[in-house]
């Protein structure tokens, strides 16, 4: 007889076969899901040209060829830009470090030797004296190493070659699979999880696709903008600041400190660092006041902090893939656990009081 007991441990190894199949197979794991991920998102394009009498074939297709086409002819205006100044980026950075190293000597040991005691200063030196340096160093050679990796070329290629592959069989037959799925449900449990599978599917697409649009937004304003006050290597450090802000407030922070380390180092006056931090404040307003209200709202139900604890720990669990699946396991798990909780509330474990 199938229990809810046997059903908790069909489940319990179904996630347990899950999760080692993803640890098993990550290292090719990123193209598929990607192609998994293109699918989820222009599934709606799709059904809205099959609506209009077109076979989901021929609309897969036509949507498919349309948005890779916009994908392609995007990176072949940015890529040589972006190769340029990344290239560029990369061989400055120690003399990057070496004139902030000559910044703090100049003017920050002063300040502190004045201030402070001898003994005190004398650590102070010691534990300042080359960081600077190194810590560009370091940064560099990662940068440098993320370039030429050959792994990072072969999941480059495979995402390019693959992915449209898999997104256009998945977009054809989406509607097949999840009538499948449906239909292999347990009866006596098919409605719940019916609910909450809708649930976690609208908490999913609200936030990949308003948060999306959000650092699509943000990478634009933050490139033109520290592009305009003449910061060096301020496109590539906007765009990247942009793209980071997917994950609420790791743009902001990783894209503040970069492009005032470096507004420091180039302009070294407080005026021309002040406009740079300017860029950045600005667009917390922009994105406060409008972006997110408008492109994200209220649908997403997944906080900031469980989204930033989702990411880094999927990442430090599976790299790449756990980044990944991140997202979309933080709103499963969110969804489960709200379900969970209205249940308790409503049993007598809860309510009886003693």
């Amino acid at each position: 007889m199938f229990s809810p007991v046997n059903a908790s441990r069909v489940g319990l190894v179904v996630v347990v076969a899950l999760i080692a199949i993803i640890w098993l197979f990550k290292p090719i794991l990123p193209p598929f899901l990607i192609g998994v991920a293109v699918a989820y998102l222009l599934d709606p394009a799709v059904n809205g040209l099959t609506r209009r009498g077109l076979s989901r074939t021929l609309a897969g297709g036509i949507v498919l060829v349309t948005f890779f086409a916009i994908i392609g002819i995007i990176l072949t205006i940015a890529l040589p830009l972006l190769g340029a100044q990344i290239s560029q980026l990369v061989g400055k950075v120690p003399e990057y470090g070496r004139s902030l190293g000559d910044l703090v000597t100049t003017h920050v040991m002063p300040y502190l030797h004045a201030h402070v005691d001898e003994a005190t200063f004398e650590r102070i030196k010691d534990a300042l004296g080359g960081a600077s340096s190194t810590v560009f160093s370091w940064l560099g050679g990662i940068a440098q190493g993320l370039l030429t990796s050959s792994g990072g070329l072969f999941s480059v290629v495979s995402i390019a070659f693959i992915a449209p592959i898999i997104s256009f069989y998945l977009i054809r037959d989406w509607p097949h699979a999840i009538a499948w799925i449906g239909a292999s449900l347990p009866r006596r449990f098919a409605p719940t999880v019916t609910v909450l599978a809708t649930e976690i599917d609208e908490r999913v697409a609200a936030f990949f696709r308003g948060q999306g649009m959000v650092a699509l937004s943000l990478a634009t304003y933050y490139s033109l903008g520290l592009a305009l006050v003449g910061l060096e290597f301020g496109f590539v450090i906007g765009l990247g600041a942009g793209l980071l802000s997917f994950i609420p407030y790791v743009g902001l922070i990783t894209g503040l400190l970069t492009a005032t380390i470096l507004a420091i180092v180039q302009f070294q006056n407080a005026a021309d660092v002040a406009m740079v931090v300017a860029v950045f404040v600005s667009a917390q307003f922009l994105d406060a006041g409008f972006l997110t209200p408008k492109l994200v709202g209220e649908r997403v139900g997944l906080h900031p902090v469980w989204i930033i604890f989702s990411v880094m720990g999927g990442g430090l669990i599976a790299g790449f893939t756990g980044i990944l699946l991140a997202v979309p396991t933080a709103a499963a798990v969110g969804v489960i656990l709200s379900h969970l909780m209205e249940r308790y509330k409503a049993s007598d474990l809860y309510r009886v009081v003693p």
